[in-house]
Parts: structure tokens; C-alpha cells; sequence
């Protein structure tokens, strides 16, 4: 189990990777793996102790791959708001419709990009170890690189898709920084995974 709790930061940058808010006032976020899920539920259920939270359910199919999903209806406007600082581009946007009373925008921290990649990174291995940061839109993989100061946003397309990539390639000079992020690590899927490519 992980040791780590999850904290409104790594949520955020989670969400940004993964959710949505797909019909008004409805927090949508889907996984291939529950427990990501169920510890953001129970983190919910701590944090919000007066609002009620359905939890996970699925899988579903979605393409031929089997999806978990936690919506949030009630206290949608209680998470939005915690969450609110956290966002950026569209979904910051969307967010913006929803509240009438919002909090101040936050800088990212290693919370927030660990959250993000536990949602929508990897680590790709071969000749060298490179943490990547996926996403269509490039601003937040350029904060992220501002944040962290390696690597490069780069675009990457096949056929007529599209997707901006920030690769940093892990060695000795960024190793314990970079140990520092991952330390952060808090869903076991992602553990698992480090310890299967770092070991």
C-alpha cells in the first residue's frame, strides 16, 4: 500500500489529466485500474465529510478496454472549488461557469505533476529512461518543464492525430531530483510500475 495520501494538489493535477466534467454539474474521472479511483473516493469521503460520493463503479467497455469511473454529482460544487486552484486550460474554463465564488489560481508544485503523470504519464525504457508527460494541449507540459526545469515539449503526430510530449531523459544528473518526484508516487498501478522499470 501506498504511504503517500493523496492532497488536493496531486488531485488536481489527476483531474486535469484524466477528468472531466462531460454534463453540467458532474465531475467525471475514468481509469483502467479501480484503486487510483477508490483512494480519491475515500480522500473525498475524508476530506468532505457531510456530502455524500457514490463510489467507483464499472468496469465498462470503452474500446475494447475495460473502464472504472467516479462521477461526482452531489458536492460537485464543494470538490470544484477545491479543485479549482489547480485547474488549467479548458478545464479551468469550464470550472470558471460553475462557481460563482473563486478561489485563487495556484502555481504547480511536484504534488500537482505527480498527480498528472499518475494519470497521464509513463516511463519509457530502452537505451535510456525517459519520464513522459502526454497531452494534446502544450501549456500545461510547458509549466511542467518551467517547473522542473528538463526535458522539452515537443509534438508528435501519426496520421491525422496529435499529441505534445515532454520526455526527460533520467540520469545522474537529474537522478535524485527526479527520485524526489516519484517519491510522491502514491497509486499502487504506478508503484508497481516503478518498481518493475526502476529496479
Amino acid at each position: 500500500m501506498p504511504t503517500n495520501k493523496i492532497t488536493w494538489p496531486w488531485l488536481g493535477g489527476f483531474f486535469q489529466a484524466e477528468g472531466s466534467i462531460p454534463t453540467p454539474y458532474n465531475l467525471t474521472i475514468a481509469q483502467k485500474d479501480k484503486e487510483p479511483l477508490d483512494m480519491i473516493y475515500d480522500f473525498l469521503v475524508h476530506e468532505l465529510p457531510n456530502t455524500s460520493f457514490t463510489p467507483t463503479y464499472g468496469p465498462y467497455k470503452n474500446k475494447g478496454k475495460g473502464i472504472y469511473y467516479l462521477n461526482i454529482r452531489k458536492g460537485f460544487k464543494k470538490v470544484l472549488t477545491n479543485l479549482y486552484p489547480y485547474l488549467r486550460d479548458e478545464k479551468l474554463i469550464y470550472a470558471h461557469l460553475y462557481l460563482t465564488t473563486r478561489p485563487s489560481t495556484l502555481p504547480i508544485n511536484d504534488e500537482w505533476i505527480v498527480g498528472f503523470w499518475e494519470g497521464d504519464g509513463s516511463i519509457q525504457t530502452g537505451s535510456r529512461n525517459l519520464l513522459v508527460f502526454s497531452q494534446k494541449n502544450p501549456n500545461v507540459l510547458n509549466e511542467i518543464q518551467e517547473h522542473l526545469k528538463y526535458g522539452k515539449v515537443r509534438l508528435h503526430t501519426n496520421n491525422n492525430s496529435y499529441l505534445h510530449k515532454l520526455a526527460i531523459s533520467i540520469n545522474k544528473n537529474n537522478a535524485q531530483r527526479i527520485g524526489e518526484l516519484l517519491s510522491l508516487v502514491r497509486t499502487p498501478p504506478r508503484l508497481e510500475q516503478l518498481k518493475r522499470v526502476l529496479s
